[in-house]
């Protein structure tokens, strides 16, 4: 969706619309014009410099007329709420030490300025007198442009706000430009440019030693970060960066192995789970004396040995078998042998989740007295078809959720549980990949929300059908689109 089409709301009768933002054109949208010349573009954001919240007060004071632009539309998901991203004209109605700005519509806040708290927010001024609020790392909210009694509203907004361009090059792919923004004075953007894997190699060697923690994780967790870059941050990261390290299955061997050392449990055990981290260093260190400490992640494991994972299924700890029956590595007959009686509840259960688990042996824990077991298998795509049709009549509806969910359930299971009598299950049908067009159709307009909201979510759902739903006010109106959105992505 694009900005012109976001800011659509407030145009002046018979004009136009068009917003600008620094770096871009007006594009006016398609609205029949008279033959009157327009005015200038009402300047918002220009020569901005930093209010306190009384001053903001006492320039906004009760009863201003407000024509109210919310800015946080460039971090919006296409279509996720359209009515956040309009300007409108609005009154002020309160202000209090707690409320920035109220504007009376506490019913339906639509995040336009309604109830804003002081507490974490920011307020500049313009050179015009217009109020922009933004969190306190920097990102912009929403902007406040008094207006007269009689002023319908600008239809045109020159956007000259200049962090919202900054964060909009720190999401591109100019590497100059992001090896520039790794250095900028607001956090947003740096976070901005922590998180894109376009970011240069310099950036993120920047970025994973910046002050505010939350910037160096997500560089860290990067997916173009180099593992030297990881090598150099993990000898003097915080405890929030060294346990993103020891996820990060780019990190060095050595790495790792020095990070499982590590008296942070926290860390250790993340580096004990990385698949990147050597066999050797795992069989050492459940021959040493944190093996206690280790075990369970050392069972988890992907990139776990036959030999380390055999040695731990005989386990006394039933932590540590339900890991390794949870581990996809695992083979079916190591697998089989978890699955017996003599193994705690809990670990049969994840052997009947695990997709190398032999039909077999899935067949037998369906007939499991615990439903959470049956629940289980009901849901691995391995069962066979004689196995969810067993299951579809359980007398559990959890477990027939399960059944109506699995996207390897046969047609004819799919088909029967639309009739189920609970609509949790109906609704889990509607939406199954199986599920045929026409019962999607049918399932549509069903009587329960539950079946309608499936109906929406079908990756099958017809493009006709989708369409409408996505246009009514009904509760399947919103995955509708997000299924349109994903459509469109693809």
């Amino acid at each position: 969706m694009s900005n012109q089409k976001r800011l659509q709301a407030g145009i002046p009768s018979g004009g136009q619309f068009s917003v600008m933002t620094r770096g871009e054109s007006a594009v006016a949208l398609d609205v029949e014009q008279p033959d009157t010349e327009q005015p200038a573009p009402a300047v918002l954001g220009d020569d901005l410099q930093p209010i306190s919240a009384a001053q903001a007060r006492r320039e906004l004071p009760v009863g201003t007329r407000v024509q109210v632009v919310t800015l946080y539309w460039e971090d919006a998901r296409p279509g996720w709420n359209e009515h956040l991203d309009a300007p409108d004209v609005r009154t002020i109605t309160k202000q209090t030490p707690y409320e920035m700005i109220s504007t009376g519509d506490v019913e339906t806040w639509t995040g336009r300025g309604s109830h804003l708290e002081w507490l974490g927010h920011r307020a500049e001024r313009d050179s015009t007198g217009n109020i922009v609020i933004s969190y306190v790392d920097g990102t912009p909210i929403a902007a406040f442009m008094p207006i007269d009694a009689d002023d319908p509203g600008s239809g045109q907004i020159d956007v000259q706000v200049p962090v919202m361009a900054d964060r909009r090059d720190a999401r591109g792919s100019d590497a100059a430009r992001l090896a520039g923004l790794a250095g900028h004075h607001h956090e947003s953007v740096r976070a901005l440019v922590a998180a894109n894997p376009a970011a240069p190699p310099q950036a993120l060697e920047r970025l994973v030693r910046d002050p505010v923690d939350h910037i160096a994780v997500a560089a860290v967790r990067n997916p173009s970060v180099r593992s030297r870059v990881l090598d150099l941050a993990a000898h003097s990261g915080e405890l929030d960066t060294l346990m993103a390290i020891a996820e990060n299955p780019r990190a060095d061997g050595s790495t790792l192995v020095r990070l499982m050392d590590s008296n942070e449990n926290l860390v250790a055990r993340r580096a004990a789970a990385n698949p990147s981290t050597p066999a050797g260093a795992l069989r050492q260190a459940l021959r040493s004396n944190r093996s206690a400490e280790l075990a369970t992640s050392i069972a988890a494991n992907p990139s776990a040995a036959l030999d380390i994972l055999t040695y731990l299924s005989h386990s006394r700890r039933n932590d540590v078998t339900r890991q390794v029956a949870m581990n996809p590595s695992t083979p079916p007959k190591l697998l089989t042998q978890l699955a017996s009686d003599d193994h705690h509840v809990d670990t049969r259960s994840m052997v009947a989740r695990n997709t190398n688990t032999p039909k077999e042996t899935l067949d037998s824990l369906a007939r499991a007295v615990e439903p959470f077991i049956r629940q289980h298998v009901a849901s691995n795509p391995a069962a066979r078809s004689d196995v969810c049709a067993r299951l579809a009549h359980d007398p559990h509806d959890r477990v027939r959720r399960a059944v109506a969910a699995n996207p390897s359930a046969p047609q004819p299971v799919v088909v029967a549980l639309l009739d189920d009598s609970d609509s949790a299950v109906r609704g889990d049908a509607a939406a199954n990949p199986n599920c045929p067009q026409e019962r999607i159709r049918n399932a549509a307009v069903d009587e329960s929300h539950s079946v309608r909201c499936g109906a929406a979510r079908n990756p099958n759902c017809p493009q006709d059908l989708l369409e409408e739903m996505a246009a009514t006010h009904d509760i399947s109106a919103f995955h509708a689109r997000s299924n349109l959105e994903s459509r469109a992505a693809d």
